[in-house]
């Protein structure tokens, strides 16, 4: 027999959880999750809203007066309650409360999980519904029409279905260092670690933060994420990498290169060798299984990577690494700098929160300095990163210093709130292979040099 909508319901398990709330309003405690709306009944949807706030308010009573006055605090509420027979309703729950309140809290979160999962059940039916018409309506693009219903179907599930019950902090003290001790590495690190071994005294990638790269134009930003996201792949971590610079092809190119160690120009002409073909076919492999994916677009937005980050989710799993290649003013060539500097913020602050807050990763991206060294266009961007890398290439002055084996490229870390970093004049050295056939496909850790105290530190 075919169900109806209306059939998608539990009216015991509804009058159950009211009724054991009735009796004992602390037990809301343990239904966190549950929401008015996800009862069938108006009425209910009313009574429980109503011994929510009143619960909130630390009332430990629940009576009909109480219940109507806070029902009949907002109009809304007062209507759906008409709708379900008015006090009436309310009256025959409290008779009834005596014989089917639970005081078993188990019991109790059964009624309320079932109670959730039914509303789900009816609101993804009323959503497919919905979509049905959009499918129909010819004059909206196919993009928008995917994206639309993947992220409805996604703000659904987040919204009905969970079991997720309220605890204090002290409760969750045990998970927590669970967690803390799950994101310690044997080396000493905590988090996800950097590809460069001396970089990890400063900086390790933990879930929900940012981190910038910051360097002048065209010298080395997107060479340095490349190379993080195949050595996070190479981990086996599920990796992101949505690119504002660089095409599909000149992608492959770069990444076959530092993946194989073949120069660039050798792999476009094709003299890949006998000694290197191996190498080569092992790169191409790893660029097919790999665990990540990477997508160009000249107009990335907050819908855009919305849109593309949940697609690939879908597809790829959990993500564990997000990188942003990289942070600019795209369409916005007439803005005026007030007008910049509000756009870059709020991207920054979606890259923040909207990414790393809401799927519990690290997000990883790069932000332009002017000739000043200073971020280009907006310092807003800093306030909204844990930490800041400036990367670099090196004075003729600092070579002839450190020694050519000290390489001649060196990074800062400029700001960190989570741990170190570098003294003022003092940096990470590097080197980056500068012969024309290899230029900027890849990066190297080079001999430290030694660092020279400031001048205050200094002893007499």
């Amino acid at each position: 027999m075919t169900k109806k909508l209306e059939d998608v319901q539990d009216k015991r398990a509804e009058a159950g959880v009211i009724t054991t709330l009735i009796k004992n309003p602390s037990m809301i405690s343990h239904s966190e999750f549950l929401q008015p709306r996800h009862f069938y009944d108006t009425g209910n949807q009313a009574i429980y809203w109503a011994i929510s706030e009143l619960s909130k308010k630390g009332v430990k009573e629940i009576d009909m007066f109480n219940l109507s006055q806070m029902i009949a605090s907002t109009k809304s509420t007062q209507a759906r309650l008409s709708d379900s027979g008015g006090d009436e309703h309310i009256r025959k729950l409290i008779q009834d409360a005596g014989y089917t309140a639970r005081t078993n809290v188990e019991e109790y979160k059964d009624l309320a999980k079932t109670v959730s999962s039914l509303g789900f059940r009816r609101k993804l039916y009323e959503s497919v519904r919905g979509y049905e018409q959009q499918c129909l309506d010819l004059s909206k693009p196919l993009n928008q029409l995917n994206s639309d219903i993947i992220t409805d179907l996604s703000e659904i599930g987040n919204a009905y279905v969970g079991n997720n019950e309220f605890k204090l902090y002290g409760e969750k003290v045990d998970q927590i260092l669970e967690t803390i001790e799950s994101r310690r590495n044997a080396d000493g690190t905590y988090g996800i670690p950097v590809k460069w071994d001396k970089l990890k005294q400063y900086i390790s990638y933990v879930s929900g933060d940012l981190y910038l790269i910051m360097a002048r134009y065209k010298k080395g930003k997107s060479l340095l994420l490349a190379e993080e996201q195949v050595e996070k792949a190479q981990m086996g971590l599920k990796t992101v990498l949505f690119d504002t610079e660089l095409d599909d092809e000149l992608v492959t190119l770069r990444l076959l290169s530092i993946v194989s160690g073949i120069p660039i120009d050798d792999i476009k002409a094709g003299k890949i060798g006998e000694h290197n073909a191996q190498k080569y076919q092992d790169a191409i492999h790893f660029l097919k299984n790999a665990p990540f994916h990477r997508e160009y677009s000249h107009a990335w937005d907050e819908y855009s990577i919305q849109q593309r980050f949940e697609l690939t989710k879908h597809k790829l799993g959990n993500i564990d690494f997000f990188i942003f290649d990289y942070i600019k003013d795209l369409n916005k060539k007439n803005a005026s700098a007030s007008e910049l500097s509000s756009y870059l913020g709020n991207f920054t602050d979606y890259l923040k929160n909207g990414i790393a807050g809401r799927y519990g990763i690290p997000v990883l991206s790069a932000v332009q300095l002017n000739r000043s060294d200073e971020i280009a266009n907006s310092d807003i961007i800093a306030r909204y990163a844990t930490a800041g890398m400036v990367w670099r290439e090196k004075t003729f002055e600092e070579i002839q210093a450190d020694g050519v084996e000290c390489g001649n490229h060196a990074l800062e870390v400029n700001f960190n709130r989570n741990g170190g970093k570098t003294q003022e004049g003092d940096y990470l050295d590097f080197y980056v292979e500068q012969d024309p056939p290899k230029m900027n496909l890849r990066v190297h850790e080079a001999r430290q040099h030694e660092a020279q105290m400031p001048e205050n530190f200094k002893k007499d």
